[in-house]
């Protein structure tokens, strides 16, 4: 493809054109530009409309380091979680986005897998004027909250997870009250025998779910409910320990009515595993999941899970962290 001179006169002059470029064309000062990109309540509706479509026309993007500088602000928030292997992790961190587009402020989401040095880097690098605060899923050590301690002194923090000593605001989902609803539910379908399926670990939202769960059991002494511990190991493994205690306590034993899994991860785990065995959900044996995962609705799975709203917790955050 081939430009004429002209024409490629005309595409330099688009790239290198500046604001006062674009005052003179409008017929105004270059602050009422300035005006009329930071949405300022101080210009007229149609002043505004002429100095966008100008800008627009004429391809002109005002000097983001400039305006930074000018508001003492980034207009950027970072959005810090694990991974996105865990579906509601994945939700929860596109609807922060969403909600922080929404208050006009650009979103950096990166991963810490859980990690003290892979948290510790990336605080230290959005902590060098990349954000002006974050959203955070940390991790769940004495080191971690240490760090986060230390980074709220100087810029906001919140948390969605309480952690023992953190001293920032925190947003997070109420796990006995999920607690209560799961038990109550499965109790008024008849149910007096449960399998727990939760992951071996000495994290603390883990150890909150279980606690729950146990702390609820209390108002329902004909209820039982055995515990499943699944260590941290590769998926096919997993698989065969699932496989060896569910065909055990779900089709040979068939003292099991229902299972609680620990998230809607695990529950669809625990489903493809029961079809194998030929137990059919929910008539032979309930399933129930926590989190609500889109990912479960979008497989056409109608599972029985408890709703923690990703974008209720989203807009929870970002009201904390404007206010």
């Amino acid at each position: 493809m081939s430009f004429s001179k002209r024409e490629t006169e005309m595409t330099s002059k688009k790239s290198v054109i500046s604001i006062h470029k674009i005052a003179e064309l409008a017929g105004v000062s270059p602050g009422t530009v300035s005006r009329a990109f930071n949405d300022r309540s101080d210009i007229s509706a149609r002043t505004k409309q002429r100095i966008l479509k100008l800008a627009q026309q004429y391809g002109y993007q005002p000097n983001r380091n400039a305006r930074q500088l000018v508001k003492g602000s980034t207009e950027t928030l970072g959005i810090v979680v694990p991974d996105l292997r865990n579906p509601f992790l994945a939700e929860l961190a596109a609807m922060l986005e969403i909600a922080a587009r929404e208050h006009n402020y650009h979103a950096i989401v990166a991963f810490t897998h859980d990690e003290d040095e892979l948290q510790e880097q990336v605080l230290l690098r959005m902590g060098a004027g990349q954000v002006d605060g974050l959203i955070i899923v940390p991790a769940e050590t004495q080191a971690s909250v240490e760090m986060l301690n230390a980074f709220s002194q100087r810029l906001p923090v919140i948390s969605l997870k309480a952690l023992k000593g953190l001293k920032c605001d925190t947003v997070m989902a109420d796990d006995d009250a999920g607690a209560r609803l799961v038990l109550e539910h499965l109790h008024d379908l008849g149910h007096r025998h449960i399998l727990y399926i939760t992951p071996e670990s000495p994290e603390w939202t883990v150890a909150l779910r279980r606690n729950s769960l146990r702390s609820g059991l209390v108002e329902y002494p004909s209820m039982r409910m055995i515990s499943l511990n699944l260590p941290d190991q590769e998926m096919d493994r997993h698989h065969a320990i699932l496989r060896e205690a569910l065909e055990c306590h779900c089709r040979q034993a068939c003292d099991i009515s229902a299972v609680i899994a620990y998230d809607d991860f695990m529950a669809l785990h625990i489903y493809s595993i029961l079809s194998e065995l030929k137990v059919a959900v929910p008539e032979q044996v309930s399933l129930i999941g926590f989190d609500d995962a889109e990912m479960v609705r979008l497989a056409g799975l109608e599972l029985t899970s408890v709703s923690f709203d990703a974008e209720q917790t989203a807009q929870a955050a970002l009201d904390l962290f404007i206010r």
